[in-house]
């Protein structure tokens, strides 16, 4: 017989009131999600970890998970599924926070990889088994409402490439002498959170091409570029160059 569920705010230590045959190894504990078609990549259960149990309260800790609502299961071995006196008791909700930005600082020009820190992002969509695609639901993070396009992502990171600031994406402004500070925003699902950290958009980082010459080449390539502008990183290995998605071998900086 389980009665209620209750989960301090912000802690991921859950406590389930019911009546139980004590001992860890008789009793499991998984939790699953309440509307599937609202997680972007969630397994259909997943195992939480018993802490202590008592013949009236059991107090478990659950893993990582993505935000939303969920439901648990605990299973007595030899008796079978707990059942709910209450469904409307059987809830925890588990929250969308953001923590931290790295790195905070990049040129205008965007394109470098970032990494947000936080809880309640879903999990790897290849290590949630039994979730056979995403669903309706999306992962989006946003600086200055431009998408970050994520690269990958687990319960407490994701990884993301930046887009260009607003500067460089103006049809009319070009000036790239100021520093530009953009908010960071992430949505999993229905539930959304604002980065206590901003990204900045550093004119000292920021390198600026103002000619390419010649403009034409055989289609065979093997045409040498010359490439105009102030760059900010010198070395070689540092720099790339690619037209419509092709790789130009840099040969001097």
């Amino acid at each position: 017989q389980l009665d209620s569920v209750a989960q301090p705010p912000g802690s991921s230590q859950i406590t389930i009131s019911g009546k139980f045959v004590t001992g860890l190894g008789q009793t499991t504990v998984s939790v699953a999600p309440r509307d599937p078609t609202k997680m972007v990549c969630t397994p259909p259960s997943t195992p939480v970890m018993v802490q202590s149990i008592a013949a009236t309260l059991l107090t478990a800790t659950l893993p990582g998970l993505e935000a939303g609502d969920y439901t648990p299961t605990v299973v007595l071995q030899e008796r079978g599924e707990g059942v709910w006196t209450a469904p409307s008791q059987n809830t925890i909700t588990v929250g969308l926070s953001v923590a931290s930005l790295s790195p905070k600082s990049f040129g205008h020009g965007g394109g470098e990889s970032i990494t947000v820190m936080g809880s309640g992002f879903p999990p790897s969509c290849a290590a949630a088994a039994g979730q056979s695609s995403v669903s309706s639901s999306v992962l989006k993070v946003t600086v200055c409402s431009e998408e970050c396009v994520v690269t990958s992502h687990s319960t407490s990171m994701i990884e993301c490439t930046l887009p260009p600031s607003p500067t460089a994406l103006s049809n009319t402004s070009r000036d790239f002498s100021s520093n530009q500070v953009c908010s960071v925003n992430v949505q999993v699902g229905d539930h959304q959170a604002t980065s206590p950290d901003s990204v900045t958009y550093d004119a000292s980082m920021t390198s600026i091409v103002t000619d390419v010459s010649p403009r034409r080449g055989g289609t065979a390539g093997g045409t040498m570029l010359t490439i105009n502008g102030m760059f900010v990183r010198t070395a070689t290995a540092n720099v790339t160059v690619s037209i419509d998605g092709a790789d130009c071998v840099v040969t001097s900086v």
